[in-house]
């Protein structure tokens, strides 16, 4: 993807360039969707890939614009517009602060355009600045629950007290919103866990990749590049490196592997805070020769070839709420495997679809090696992952626009009613809440109390 370092002069330009496109979005009579997340190119993650393609599909059926903070003003060329806010990028967590409610030019623009639906990716700044941006206007809101947002504060706030305070303020997105999107029946139950008992439905995620490309080029493209021989047994990892992915237990299972004889390649795909970790790891372990890191890969031709060539993808995260890498390895007929149990998981049937396995690297490992003994079944698997869980952008759209038509007309009357009565019964039970551990908490002093006075009598006598 092609970048360009706005100048002043590019800034200017590009502002009377999204003037032209509102007053277009305004006269034209479609229905106008503004896609709202907190990261954008080149910051990417699994939710600007549903961003991204939901954009590039769903434009010239509707007024399509995506709201996002702007990465130091470097600005990729994509076929939909976007309106940028200024931000800050914040390098320990890799993601850029939105201020929103600080830029003039952005809200400028914003109150110009005439607005259907907001839908929301994220519950952080731009999302909650929106979902308050809505309130005012009398917009319908859409929101997405992609992630499970527990374990990311969690992992930055470490105790369970600031992660429950700011998990609620996040909930506000999502009690605010009239109708929220989940990928699969797993993530609907972390978003009814976390508290939320509005109107919720299950899209699942798509994916671009096809194998529209000749298999034989795609298997030379992964020996030349990746000097992976004919018939040397190949896994892949594609994501994020952080440690909820679990990149460590495919590591330690991989190493009970190679001491017990086994020949193979493994490569990890992408970035991330553990990379460098990672790579220091394996070398540790000796498998420099057997395992490699080699960082992100944006070239779609030579991801496909490395889904082509492996026989096993390698997917045991517990942070994913669905993964589209699953999908992605699917679309080559390349089984995964994954943890029993994680949300990432959830439509995988053990031996029809893709293979599960339990948490610690020797089951990891043993299932491995059963696996490897056993080709064909491979094979079998991966032709049922492509048959039963690959799924197109296309399809999955055309879905999201019918959801975006039926929600319009039950808020038009109303806009957003739902979404205030669901934010209000959710600070209610957390009064309540509250409240409880309050009287529970005084019951037990007065009691602490009572027990003192007692003694005191006792040793007094």
């Amino acid at each position: 993807m092609k970048y360009t370092k706005f100048t002043s002069a590019d800034k200017k330009a590009y502002y009377k360039r999204m003037e032209k496109i509102i007053e277009e979005y305004n006269a034209n009579g479609k229905m106008t969707v503004l896609l709202v997340t907190d990261n954008f190119y080149p910051v990417v993650d699994g939710v600007l890939s549903v961003v991204d393609n939901y954009a590039r599909r769903l434009s010239g059926r509707v007024n399509v614009m995506v709201c996002a903070p702007v990465h130091r003003w470097n600005v990729p060329d994509v076929p939909y517009p976007v309106l940028y806010c200024d931000s800050m990028y914040i390098h320990p967590i890799r993601y850029d602060y939105s201020r929103a409610s600080q830029d003039r030019k952005f809200r400028g623009l914003l109150n110009k355009l005439r607005i259907d639906i907001i839908h929301i990716h994220s519950p952080y700044f731009t999302g909650r600045y929106m979902v308050d941006f809505a309130n005012k206007n009398n917009i319908p809101v859409i929101s997405t629950f992609h992630t499970q947002y527990r374990q990311d504060l969690k992992r930055v706030f470490k105790t369970d007290t600031l992660t429950d305070a700011v998990l609620d303020v996040l909930m506000k997105v999502f009690y605010m919103s009239d109708k929220v999107l989940t990928m699969n029946t797993a993530t609907l139950a972390t978003l009814r866990s976390y508290g939320f008992d509005g109107d919720a439905a299950i899209l699942p995620n798509g994916t671009d990749m096809v194998f529209d490309t000749d298999k034989e080029t795609l298997l030379d493209i992964a020996r030349e590049k990746f000097s992976l021989a004919d018939g040397e047994t190949a896994f892949l990892f594609v994501g994020r490196l952080i440690k909820p992915k679990n990149i460590y237990l495919i590591l330690d299972a991989l190493k009970i592997l190679s001491d017990s004889g086994q020949n193979f390649k493994m490569i990890y795909v992408g970035d991330g805070d553990e990379k460098s970790r990672l790579r220091a790891a394996i070398k540790a372990y000796g498998l420099e020769h057997k395992v490699s890191a080699v960082g992100k890969i944006l070239d779609k031709t030579l991801l496909k070839a490395l889904y082509c060539r492996a026989d096993l993808f390698l997917f045991p995260s517990v942070y994913d709420s669905d993964g589209i890498v699953k999908y992605e390895a699917a679309a080559f007929g390349t089984p995964s495997l994954l943890l029993a149990g994680s949300n990432a998981a959830c439509g995988i049937t053990d031996g029809v679809n893709g293979f599960l396995c339990g948490p610690s690297p020797k089951n990891m490992a043993e299932k491995i090696k059963s696996l490897l003994a056993d080709k064909e079944l491979l094979k079998t698997v991966g032709d049922g992952a492509r048959n039963t869980i690959y799924r197109q952008w296309d399809d999955i759209v055309d879905e999201l626009y019918a959801i975006y038509c039926e929600v319009l007309v039950k808020t038009k009357a109303n806009p957003i009613a739902k979404g205030k009565k669901n934010m209000e019964a959710a600070l209610k039970y957390k009064y309540k809440s509250v409240r409880r551990s309050r009287k529970k908490l005084k019951f037990i002093k007065g009691a602490r109390k009572k027990i003192q006075k007692k003694q005191q009598k006792k040793s007094g006598k």
